[in-house]
């Protein structure tokens, strides 16, 4: 999702990426190396906000685990981001919990779940490059880390209903 969206013109330094889970945030950390950016933990985002911020719930227990059982760690994450937020988990795992079970509940009467097929991060991945490598331009501007241009998010696009990809890479 960040690889896209950096493609289709939007700021790296526009993105933030948290998770509560620092193995997690390792994992990320090691797959997306883009100058501007951040990734870092809740906790660490207390008081700041980004355009578009993508929160990762995602681990390996099929349980929610005391990090996010504070509501108030995840109220945090949920409220960073100025104009697209972007929830990735599991929702068995986190339908085992109350408060989460209620979160479900509304993003699926107002059709916000975007359902994703195991592996499908590869998917993406091909996507993102495939975009990229057709717009030579966009591909040197992420490759290189002193960026001519500086483009920002386009709040219409990322306003919109629909699937992540389809805000971005339909318009």
């Amino acid at each position: 999702l960040v690889k896209c969206s950096v493609c289709c013109g939007v700021n790296p330094k526009d993105i933030g990426v948290i998770s509560p889970y620092r193995d997690q945030l390792r994992a990320i950390r090691r797959r997306l190396e883009i100058p501007g950016l951040e990734i870092s933990t809740v906790d660490k985002y207390q008081g700041r906000d980004k355009e578009c911020i993508i929160v990762s719930l995602v681990r390996r227990s099929k349980t929610i685990g005391r990090l996010l059982r504070d509501w108030r760690r995840v109220n945090v994450a949920f409220t960073r981001a100025k104009t697209k937020l972007i929830i990735l988990g599991s929702a068995n795992t986190l339908s085992c919990d109350p408060v989460f079970q209620k979160f479900l509940k509304l993003v699926r009467e107002r059709d916000w779940v975007l359902s994703l097929k195991p592996g499908a991060h590869n998917d993406y991945e091909s996507a993102s490059s495939l975009w990229c490598e057709e717009r030579p331009t966009v591909r040197r501007a992420l490759d290189s880390e002193k960026k001519t241009k500086k483009l920002s998010i386009d709040p219409k696009k990322l306003c919109k209903k629909g699937g992540v990809l389809s805000d971005i890479l339909n318009e």
